[in-house]
């Protein structure tokens, strides 16, 4: 037997006990990385009910899609919280959707019409508004002759 390991051979045991703790090893570090990708996902995707600690269990090429659900979904149970809350507190209507959508964040189609309208307005000289003394080559001669008419 001690001529077997001097050759390199090893027991069944030790073998398994390396399996092991080879196994154990890469379930420990399959871990980190779910971890690390699912912080990576959460903001990226600007995601504020999920944390990393949800992502447990879960494969690597499905961590963003279940990033999408698990958002949702928590999104949904705390708007419901909410709505109980303030409706046993005697909110009802249009009242409670207003609380519910300003404890919740969510903006209004009013609200979104008004920020894309913004983006819209640019700011700045308008074109052919310049003055001469910001032009150069042909579009200064073409400014200083429109000036002589």
């Amino acid at each position: 037997m001690a001529d077997d390991q001097d050759n390199g051979s090893e027991t069944g045991g030790s073998l398994r006990q390396k399996l092991e703790s080879a196994l154990d090893a890469n379930a420990s570090l399959t871990a980190t990385l779910v971890s690390y990708k699912a912080k990576e996902v959460i903001e990226s995707l600007g995601l504020k009910n999920v944390t990393p600690e949800d992502f447990a269990g879960v494969k690597l090429d499905e961590i963003e899609a279940r990033a999408v659900k698990l958002e949702e979904t928590k999104a949904a149970e705390t708007e419901q919280v909410l709505r109980r809350v303030l409706s046993s507190r005697g909110l009802a209507g249009e009242d409670l959707e207003k609380a519910v959508n300003d404890l919740t964040g969510s903006k209004t189609a009013e609200d979104a019409a008004a920020r894309i309208a913004s983006a819209g307005r640019l700011s700045g000289d308008r074109p052919g508004s310049a003055t001469d003394t910001v032009l150069f080559g042909p579009d200064k001669i073409k400014a200083a002759f429109a000036k002589k008419k």
